[in-house]
């Protein structure tokens, strides 16, 4: 156990076998690992907390091998650290208490390109092999944090994971996890997936920030967020940039499905160059019973759209399991959106319920937005 006065060191390095650099279990919730480098505060880092790097071999998906930091039941602050070529994750966390990565990189050294085209971190994606990750997902699913848990992931540079970047899943308790002022880019072109993935299960009740991020060239979505089974996920993404320059398909997709609450706020944000959806609200196809509700505000985003977009720019979809009323109100207010689409059948907003024999009830307010199209399409808005 780590009490109060903490743990706390300058800098800790580990190079190659199949051990975990860092292992921190059990250690209690009244003290802290504590990582702190010289101080330096840019992104990224500069390394002084020490380089953590070349672990192989262990258990697929197994953050105790193979892998940079590894935390189960206890709490750590790290900064200034490097944790890049791993088998298995950067950072993992199970029932974690709170958490800060701060100022530091994980995966491609200062955003180098990566070392090969399965990524840097995780050679599975079959596992939940990621930069970093806390819990895990369903069959047999783990709490990434203990009720009350927090994590601030913060000034990062995270690259070149096999599938997703940054995972986080939750079966059950509270959390508030925010993750800001950071680069998410390049997971690889083999297996890529998303940047940010968020899954509520259970009963789980997150409340999540994403603020002043930059997304580039992940290749599914650069953020997607669920609240499903009984779970209730207050979901904030603004200020923040997402751009394809080699690959990525979709922007921000959030849904919520059986009974599972969303509140979700996409504000303020930068999109260019996604030829799929750029911004997703709805409920799960046929999936949505009376016991759920989606709240949505998307407010003050810039879309532009290219001439290859096969896709609405911006859509909310409103479903329902069948004989059941779900409830979602949905406003879009002050966005920007350029819809270059010469597919003909893409346009900048799209509100609609896409699934026959269900019951959604809902209210869509969609005002005070610029949208403009490709002359040869006359696509606008479709409520």
């Amino acid at each position: 156990t780590i009490g109060t006065n903490n743990l706390e060191f300058r800098s800790i390095a580990s190079s190659g076998g199949s051990a975990t650099g860092i292992i921190l279990v059990n250690s209690g919730s009244t003290g802290s690992l504590i990582v702190k480098g010289n101080g330096g505060t840019a992104k990224g880092g500069n390394g002084s907390g020490g380089t953590i790097t070349n672990k192989t071999g262990g258990a697929d998906g197994d953050g105790s091998t193979s892998s940079g930091v590894y935390i189960n039941n206890g709490s750590a602050t790290l900064r200034n650290m490097i944790l890049t070529r791993f088998d298995n994750f950067g950072v993992y966390g199970l029932s974690v208490n709170n958490v800060t990565v701060q100022y530091s990189t994980v995966g491609a050294i200062s955003g180098a390109a990566c070392a090969d085209a399965d990524g840097d971190i995780g050679t599975s994606s079959g596992a939940p092999d990621a930069g970093i990750a806390f819990g895990k997902s369903n069959p047999s699913g783990l709490n990434g944090f203990n009720n009350g848990g927090t994590a601030l992931l913060d000034n990062l540079l995270v690259y070149c994971s096999i599938e997703h970047q940054i995972e986080i899943y939750q079966q059950s308790n509270s959390f508030s996890a925010t993750i800001s002022n950071s680069d998410i880019k390049d997971n690889s072109t083999a297996f890529g997936s998303d940047g940010i993935l968020t899954e509520m299960q259970g009963t789980a009740n997150a409340t999540i920030s994403v603020d002043t991020v930059s997304f580039d060239d992940n290749k599914s979505q650069a953020v997607q967020a669920a609240a499903n089974d009984s779970s209730t996920l207050d979901m904030t993404v603004k200020n923040s940039t997402v751009v394809r320059s080699s690959q990525g398909n979709e922007g921000i997709v959030m849904s919520n499905g059986n009974n599972g609450d969303l509140i979700a706020h996409i504000t303020n944000n930068n999109l260019n160059g996604i030829g799929g959806v750029n911004i997703f609200v709805g409920q799960t196809a046929g999936n949505a019973t009376a016991a759920s509700s989606l709240t949505a505000f998307i407010q003050g985003n810039t879309i532009v759209a290219p001439t290859t977009a096969t896709n609405h720019a911006l859509i909310a979809f409103l479903t329902s399991t069948i004989g059941q009323v779900s409830v979602a109100n949905i406003l879009i207010d002050s966005n920007n959106i350029t819809q270059n689409s010469t597919s003909g059948v893409a346009r900048p907003i799209l509100v609609d319920t896409p699934d026959t024999s269900t019951t959604p009830s809902f209210t869509a307010t969609v005002t005070n937005n610029t949208v403009a199209v490709d002359a040869g399409t006359g696509l606008t808005a479709d409520v």
